[in-house]
């Protein structure tokens, strides 16, 4: 069986990503920018929506320290220092409940 291929890997996804970007950028309308580009704008606007882009630029990646400090007697002592907030997760937390409260914080 031949491996599945991203499709966002493709060289289409990348030049549309690109416009994508380019258009973000420019601070223009979608239609404008389109038509200075001459692409079609109803292609633009579906591949933003295919690359998961919306009409607000999304804030870049960053990175944010976890610290997470020996267990305490009753669980684990989870700590974020760079938003202020601590939390103790006992042994029958799920931990798939623990890493949505951390990816919400981040």
């Amino acid at each position: 069986m031949a491996a599945r291929r991203c499709p966002l890997a493709t060289k289409a996804a990348q030049r549309w990503m690109k416009l994508v970007d380019e258009h973000e950028a420019s601070g223009l309308t979608l239609a404008e920018f389109s038509r200075r580009k001459g692409i079609n704008s109803g292609s633009l606007s579906w591949w933003r929506g295919r690359l998961g882009r919306t009409r607000k630029r999304r804030p870049q990646a960053a990175f944010l320290e976890v610290v997470v400090s020996e267990p305490a007697p009753v669980g684990l002592r989870v700590r974020l220092p760079a938003r202020g907030v601590e939390f103790i997760v006992d042994e029958g937390t799920s931990l798939g409940l623990v890493r949505k409260v951390v990816e919400a914080l981040c």
